[in-house]
C-alpha cells in the first residue's frame, strides 16, 4: 500500500511501516533501502537523495505480511 503526495516536490518525508510474521533476516534499513530504490527506478520520486525525513515502524504479528508506505511532500 503506498500513499503519495508528491506532485512538484523537492524534498520528500517517507513513512515506513511493515508487518513481519518472523523476524526478517535482513536489517530493516536495508529492506527499506531496496523498497526506495525501487521507488526511484519505477519514477514514483526521482531521485533519493530528495528524502529528507523518514520514519521506519517494524511490527510481527501472526496475520499477513505487509508493508505501508506514505510519501509526502515537505515544500
Amino acid at each position: 500500500m503506498i500513499f503519495l503526495e508528491t506532485k512538484d516536490a523537492r524534498e520528500y518525508e517517507f513513512s515506513y511501516e511493515a508487518w513481519f510474521d518472523k523476524h526478517p533476516v535482513a536489517d530493516i534499513d536495508n529492506l527499506f533501502k531496496a523498497l526506495t530504490d525501487t521507488l526511484v527506478k519505477a519514477k514514483v520520486i526521482p531521485d533519493d537523495n530528495l528524502i529528507c525525513k523518514s520514519c521506519i515502524d517494524k511490527h510481527f504479528h501472526s496475520g499477513k505480511e505487509q508493508v505501508k508506505i506514505t510519501i509526502r511532500k515537505i515544500n
